[in-house]
């Protein structure tokens, strides 16, 4: 029981340090990752944050999973509900924070960004490490594969789910 509190702990942390590395990158005014983007481009369309849209885009791929999988879903997998409201509050509260580097001379800019991918994939790293729950987004990328009779993959995702780790 100790365990799992301090594995899906690392979890919470994680999706907050996912967060903080998306507004890092995004604030630079360069671009934004790629789950994100259709987000980001509502949030220049609509009066809601960008925060709140991927909130919502989170929340949808649950929803769809939901929708795929019905009894098949995994009881632990609808803490994934939990994520999409913080990552957006992650997004849009270290957006506030680093709203600077807006401003920044580009070359300023591009360290900012190279930070940001390591703050990025440093909390993907902690969130693999935890072996709990599936983001999203990569939630809705493995029911896509169940559902269709597909691999996951080998990919890095799959390679650090297995990791056994101390948490």
């Amino acid at each position: 029981m100790k365990q799992s509190a301090k594995r899906y702990g690392l979890f919470l942390i994680s999706v907050w340090i996912i967060g903080l590395g998306i507004s890092i990158i995004t604030q630079n005014n360069l671009g934004t990752t790629a789950v994100t983007s259709l987000p980001f481009v509502l949030n220049a369309i609509f009066p809601f944050s960008f925060g709140t849209f991927t909130m919502l885009m989170n929340i949808f791929f649950v929803f769809l999973q939901l929708l795929i999988l019905k009894k098949d879903f995994q009881k632990k997998q609808y803490l994934q509900f939990l994520v999409g409201p913080l990552l957006g509050l992650s997004i849009d509260s270290n957006g506030t924070v680093f709203s600077f580097l807006q401003t920044s001379p580009y070359a300023a800019k591009l360290l900012f960004i190279l930070i940001g991918c390591v703050v990025l994939a440093f909390g993907i790293f902690l969130q693999l490490s935890s072996q709990t729950i599936y983001n999203p987004s990569e939630g809705i990328v493995n029911t896509l594969a169940i559902a269709f009779h597909k691999s996951f993959g080998d990919s890095i995702s799959q390679i650090f789910w297995k990791c056994k780790t101390d948490f």
